[in-house]
C-alpha cells in the first residue's frame, strides 16, 4: 500500500501551486523591459510532473498507472524576432509503474527514467512592462532507460516515441538581465511495454504528462 500511496503523491502539485499564485501576484509591476531578437534566456526550472496515463494490456487486463515526480529541469530559449522565439528543455523523470486490477490484482511493474528532449516555438504577444505571457508548440522525442522490475515480472521494455508538445507561461522581469519564470507544459506521449519475454504487452500506453514549472532565468 505505500507504494500506492506514492505513486499518487499530489503534494509536488500543492507546492507548485503555491509558486504559481506567488508569479501570478507580481502581475501588477509596469515598467518596461525589452525582449528583442538575438537575445538568449537560460533557465533552472523546478517542474511538478502529474501524468496521466490510459494503457492496458491485452494478455492481463487491467490500466496501466504511472506515478508523479518532481525534478529540476533546464531550458534554453533564443529570440530570433522580439515576437518569436524556439525553446529546448532537458529534465529526467522517474516514474513508478503499475498495472491495476489485472487478472493477477495490482501488479508492481517497477520505475523506468523518461528522458524527454523537446524543442518548442513560441509566440510573445507584443506587450510593455515586466510581464511578458507566450504560448508555444511542438515536438517531442522521449527515450526511456534504467528500468527497474518490481516484484510482479521478470524484464519489461518501452519503446521510444516522437510525440508532441503544447505550452503557455510567463516571464516576469526583475531587470535586464534576470527574470522569473512560471511554465505550463502537456506532452502527448504513447509507449509500448513488453513484459515477461514479451509474453505481456501493453500497447499505446498513453502518457500525456501536464508540468508546471516555476524557475529563475538569465538573459544573455
Amino acid at each position: 500500500m505505500s507504494a500506492g500511496k506514492k505513486l499518487f503523491d499530489t503534494t509536488p502539485l500543492r507546492v507548485m501551486s503555491g509558486l504559481l499564485l506567488a508569479c501570478i501576484l507580481l502581475w501588477c509591476s509596469t515598467a518596461a523591459i525589452a525582449q528583442t531578437a538575438g537575445d538568449t534566456i537560460i533557465r533552472l526550472r523546478a517542474l511538478a510532473i502529474d501524468t496521466n496515463t490510459d494503457g492496458t494490456s491485452a494478455e492481463m487486463g487491467g490500466k496501466v498507472k504511472t506515478g508523479n515526480d518532481l525534478i529540476p529541469e533546464l531550458d534554453i530559449t533564443y529570440f530570433f524576432t522580439d515576437q518569436f522565439s524556439v525553446e529546448t528543455m532537458l529534465g529526467v523523470a522517474k516514474y513508478n509503474v503499475q498495472l491495476d486490477d489485472s487478472a493477477l490484482g495490482n501488479m508492481d511493474i517497477g520505475t523506468v527514467k523518461k528522458l524527454p528532449t523537446a524543442l518548442a516555438f513560441q509566440f510573445h504577444p507584443a506587450m510593455s512592462g515586466k510581464v511578458r505571457p507566450y504560448v508555444g508548440a511542438g515536438v517531442s522525442y522521449t527515450m526511456f532507460f534504467d528500468e527497474r522490475v518490481g516484484r510482479s515480472i521478470t524484464d519489461v521494455e518501452y519503446r521510444d516515441e516522437l510525440g508532441f508538445i503544447f505550452q503557455a507561461g510567463l516571464n516576469y522581469y526583475l531587470d535586464n538581465r534576470f527574470s522569473i519564470n512560471l511554465d505550463v507544459k502537456k506532452y502527448i506521449i504513447e509507449t509500448d511495454m513488453k513484459m515477461n519475454n514479451r509474453t505481456i504487452n501493453a500497447r499505446n500506453v498513453s502518457i500525456d504528462p501536464l508540468m508546471v514549472g516555476v524557475g529563475i532565468g538569465i538573459n544573455f
